[in-house]
């Protein structure tokens, strides 16, 4: 128990701080005053929170939020200044200032411990690993050194875990994770995959012939026919802490027949429900539920997304083969959901409106593994991988520019073409868009130069628009209908600018700009040059790209951590919450001559 010390506990309370004083900051919910600048760029601010003044300084980054220096925090309260870590009282502090309400604060400050508490251990492990080696980690290995979401200073709630769930099935543990089979009658399940994965095909992939016969004699000892029963793995934890409960009359019933643990090995990926596969990599990921509530939401899987995900991913790989620019030189990869069972907790959905956790219970979606996608030469990593700061005070996208022989100039331009083109054409040409989030997108690497993307996560994050593509859609999957959102034109684009843009190259580029001196104006204008460049390979869509204007002064400013404190709270209903809107941000993309334009 060394991780829980004086030192670390400082260590994260001030990066905590840093973090929560830039983001509150930037979705309103901290009104800091400037009192003194610097000829570096760096301000002093001054935030009053009743008779508190917290001092800090930060540099103001290029969407108008400042990145905090955490030695440089301090509380002056009754007449005395001093150096200031503790997260928790800054946070009441907030709260206090903002009126949230007791209910929603001691929640507030429960998922703030256990982010204290992940945090802790993060710390311990990284001081053993140079940044260095987690940049030449596999996609696997990865995904256990990163932190979590960059935006949400909670993001390590995970509502639900005691501490020893946290060693067993947490990412940062890194600890190996068995899977635990049940069978479920067939007139209760239901079955998707797409054409190559009937429930035979997959069964007798994903479970070795032991397993197999294994599982038929416990059905057969109960005197049960395996032939009426389907196979599925569940999550040890939901196993332990949903199923037996919620479904007991079904076990009592034979209608779930719990069987045994998997053999095969597993990494938890930092959605913590999604698991990698690594005995045999050439088997499939597997998203499965966890009724716990982390970063937003609760972790289930709605009934009709699983049932969806195959049909869906067909479609869209249907689409996108076709599509010479996308297929060909763009080299999109999709990560396909090629099959998914699902079963119902009969009771909770005769309640309409029931929270959504009752729900999503028990389900999951196979997904297909990276090895099947990745060619040869090249290497696969999360998004979210490239923000990620080591303990040696080294970012992994520094390591991996280093030593690619390219400038940060000529990679930031590979890599942004290596993501944009294909978000663009799908978007633009198809009226359709991905969520290229940093779990979601993956880049992928040749030599560590970006040479394309693969993208996945489709049934819960694909959007598309009807406006102006009507004949596009005339063959879409018809249980996507109503259950895959339909948005217009001017909602698209925002998937690009908040959850790309905002999400992940708002980190990027303050971390090129102060680790190697590639400024943030510089990374912008790489990506207006590259919108530019994708216009100019097609004029025969500039109808459709005016649909799309990426160089308006200002668009759309999200707020994800004031949902949970402001608008939503902890309240448990019937459906997810929606990202809370704040007032516009300015857009770096705009040069001055687009505001002249417009104004003209």
């Amino acid at each position: 128990m060394n991780v829980f010390n004086k030192e670390n506990l400082s260590i994260v309370g001030k990066k905590l701080i840093a973090k929560t004083l830039n983001e509150f900051h930037y979705e309103g919910l901290t009104k800091p005053s400037i009192i003194a600048e610097d000829k570096n760029g760096w301000s002093t601010l001054q935030v009053k929170l009743g008779h508190k003044i917290y001092t800090y300084k930060g540099k103001k980054r290029i969407y108008g939020n400042y990145v905090v220096d955490p030695n440089s925090i301090t509380l002056f309260q009754d007449g005395k200044t001093q150096e200031f870590s503790d997260i928790l009282q800054l946070c009441l502090d907030i709260a206090d200032e903002l009126k949230i309400s007791d209910f929603t604060k001691a929640y507030f400050i429960e998922e703030m411990n256990s982010t204290i508490m992940a945090d802790l251990h993060l710390l311990q492990s990284s001081q053993n690993v140079a940044t260095s080696r987690v940049a030449q980690m596999t996609y696997e290995e990865i995904e256990g050194e990163i932190e979590a979401h960059p935006w949400v200073i909670f993001n390590k709630g995970r509502k639900g875990f005691s501490y020893s769930d946290y060693l067993k099935y947490a990412p940062e543990s890194k600890s190996k994770i068995n899977l635990f089979w049940i069978a479920i009658k067939k007139d209760h399940a239901n079955y998707a995959g797409d054409e190559n994965n009937s429930y035979e095909t997959l069964i007798n992939e994903e479970l070795s012939k032991n397993e197999i016969e294994n599982f038929n004699n416990i059905l057969k000892d109960k005197q049960l026919d395996p032939a009426q029963y389907m196979f599925m793995p569940v999550h040890p934890w939901q196993w332990d802490n949903m199923i037996v409960s919620h479904f007991n009359m079904a076990i009592a019933n034979n209608d779930l027949v719990p069987l045994d643990y998997g053999k095969d090995n597993y990494l938890a990926q930092q959605s913590i429900r999604t698991l990698s596969n690594i005995s045999d990599n050439n088997k499939r990921f597997v998203k499965t539920c966890m009724t716990i509530f982390n970063t937003a939401v609760w972790r289930g899987l709605p009934k009709k997304r699983i049932l969806l995900a195959p049909d869906l991913s067909t479609w869209l790989k249907n689409l996108i083969g076709k599509d010479e620019f996308i297929a060909g030189e763009c080299g999109l990869g999709l990560m396909s959901e090629c099959a998914g069972i699902q079963l119902d907790q009969d009771y909770y959905f005769q309640i309409q409106k029931a929270p959504y956790q009752f729900k999503e219970m028990l389900g999951i979606t196979w997904r297909e593994p990276m090895s099947n996608i990745l060619r040869e030469g090249e290497r696969a990593l999360p998004l979210s991988s490239l923000i990620h700061v080591g303990f040696d005070n080294t970012p992994v996208v520094k390591c991996i520019i280093e030593s690619s022989g390219l400038s940060v100039k000529e990679w930031t331009k590979k890599f942004h073409e290596a993501m944009l083109y294909p978000l663009l054409h799908t978007l633009v040409k198809y009226g359709l868009v991905f969520s290229p989030h940093g779990q979601n997108a993956v880049i992928v690497l040749k030599d560590n130069i970006p040479t394309r993307m693969i993208i996945k996560d489709f049934a819960d994050d694909v959007h598309i628009s009807i406006d102006g593509y009507k004949q596009m859609y005339k063959d879409f999957p018809a249980i996507a209908k109503g259950t895959i959102l339909e948005s217009p034109p001017e909602v698209l684009i925002h998937f690009i600018q908040t959850t790309l843009f905002i999400c992940h190259y708002r980190y990027l580029s303050d971390i090129l700009d102060r680790y190697m001196d590639f400024s943030e104006k510089d990374f912008f204008a790489s990506v207006r040059e590259t919108i530019l460049s994708y216009q100019q390979k097609f004029p025969e869509l500039k109808n459709k790209m005016a649909l799309y204007n990426f160089f308006e002064s200002h668009h759309v400013k999200v707020a994800l951590n004031k949902v949970r404190l402001v608008t939503q709270g902890y309240k448990d209903d019937a459906e997810r919450p929606e990202p809370a809107i704040n007032e516009l941000v300015e857009n770096p993309l705009v040069e001055k001559r687009d505001t002249l334009a417009h104004e003209l």
